[in-house]
């Protein structure tokens, strides 16, 4: 995957580590912010899913899902 604009590079070049916000905010890096205390419980509820439907599993993760806003413009 590739970080929007010069994102990619700066993170490539300076290894800073990013939260989940930032992660959103750099595009195509993350989707969903899930708190890791959350993520077994998000786990075993994908693994109930019985068919295929995308909505159903889409709906499952959104409720685990945290808000995030992202610190300003990202160090721009």
């Amino acid at each position: 995957m590739k970080a929007v604009g010069k994102k990619g590079e700066y993170i490539g070049l300076t290894g800073v580590r990013l939260d989940g916000a930032e992660m959103i905010a750099c595009g195509h890096l993350a989707t969903h912010i899930v708190h890791f205390k959350k993520l077994s419980s998000l786990e075993n509820a994908l693994e109930a899913v019985t068919n295929s439907d995308i909505a159903a599993s889409a709906s499952i993760i959104d409720k685990f899902t945290e808000n995030a806003s992202p610190l300003g413009d990202w160090r721009q």
